[in-house]
């Protein structure tokens, strides 16, 4: 039994995602085909309609997961960003430097023109930190364009490490992939072949794996710390207890006991289900796997921090105008002549 929608291009599917849903009404005389549709429509997690230990705890641990993968992204980025790693690989002739000679010039490719160049790493993302840092100091009013500034520098930042995965099934689609999908072209289709790269896969997994496992060993330090501090807080609590006879003072650890019968817990449920939702559908974004809706995202945040660095002076004569106008009438002796 197969189940799918079909769409004619990029834009109809984005356009159909922001439009109300349709609802389509499928029927079976098998109840066995009818639960296999269920499943495909619906999932095989189907959202409970009452507290679960085991529903509760997934998503914990789904969120879990989530914040491990973002520290592994934020630690990276903020080494190269701060040490001035080389973030992405430029051309620069052969003659343009003495230093560069030193390269063998076997190694180095020629070009149509005769010139040979060598690909260096540029750290592309700490000049631009750099120059914000410098344009910020000297102008603070341009902070709201540099938020915004941030999405799209995340987002092709972000594609930017996703397109460099060894797994071609993982590689999200280029910009100009989804631009041909806007308009409609047809994409070209690139046939994979059987174990593609899999031994640089193996490599990237074991290193992914190793960076999440450092991760949990500091996590499991901080467990380790913060329970001792308690231990430490339980035995101070007696000691004062037991010096002061006149006052009872009793010092119990409270933990928070999960009752599937109670029913105050199956709201909590649904926010920690509402927020696994929410950082999936952020993630998949933020990876480009819904490429359409992140490219619109970048491109309009840049022109926005475009219009609003160059609309900022106008701005701020604009607020301080309309705030002398509100002070002089409103705060001013004329509200006298009103009372």
């Amino acid at each position: 039994i197969r189940l799918r929608i079909e769409r004619k291009g990029g834009m109809e599917s984005l356009l159909s995602a922001a439009a109300p849903a349709i609802t389509d009404y499928v029927n079976s005389d098998i109840s066995n085909n009818f639960e296999v549709m269920k499943r495909t429509c619906e999932g095989s997690d189907v959202i409970p309609d009452r507290f679960e230990n085991s529903v509760f705890f997934g998503y914990i641990a789904e969120l879990m997961d989530h914040w491990r993968a973002f520290l592994i992204y934020f630690t990276d980025a903020a080494l190269n960003l701060l040490l001035w790693r080389g973030s992405i690989k430029i051309r620069i002739p052969q003659t343009i430097s003495p230093l560069f000679s030193l390269v063998n010039i076997k190694d180095v490719p020629i070009d149509h023109y005769g010139m040979q160049y060598i690909r260096v790493w540029a750290p592309i993302n700490s000049v631009i930190a750099f120059i914000w840092g410098c344009i910020l100091v000297e102008n603070a009013a341009l902070f709201p364009s540099f938020v915004l500034f941030c999405v799209p520098w995340l987002f092709f930042g972000l594609l930017k490490e996703e397109s460099e995965h060894p797994s071609p099934w993982h590689r999200p689609r280029s910009i100009v992939e989804v631009l041909q999908s806007f308009a409609g072209m047809k994409i070209h289709t690139t046939i994979i072949a059987n174990e593609c790269h899999y031994e640089e896969q193996e490599r990237f997994q074991k290193l992914r794996a190793e960076k999440s496992d450092q991760i949990k060993e500091l996590e499991k330090e901080v467990m380790k710390e913060s329970e001792m501090a308690r231990v430490r807080r339980e035995e101070e609590m007696q000691m004062i207890a037991e010096a002061e006879d006149s006052i009872e003072m009793k010092s119990k650890y409270k933990t928070f006991t999960l009752n599937p019968l109670n029913g105050t817990l199956f709201p909590i449920q649904q926010i920690v289900g509402n927020a696994c939702h929410g950082v999936r559908f952020f993630r998949n974004m933020m990876e480009w796997e819904l490429p359409e809706v992140a490219l619109i995202m970048a491109v309009t945040c840049f022109i926005a921090s475009i219009v609003l660095a160059i609309a900022t002076p106008y701005l701020a004569w604009l607020v301080q105008w309309a705030l002398r106008v509100f002070v002089w009438i409103f705060l001013g002796p004329l509200m006298a002549l009103v009372d």
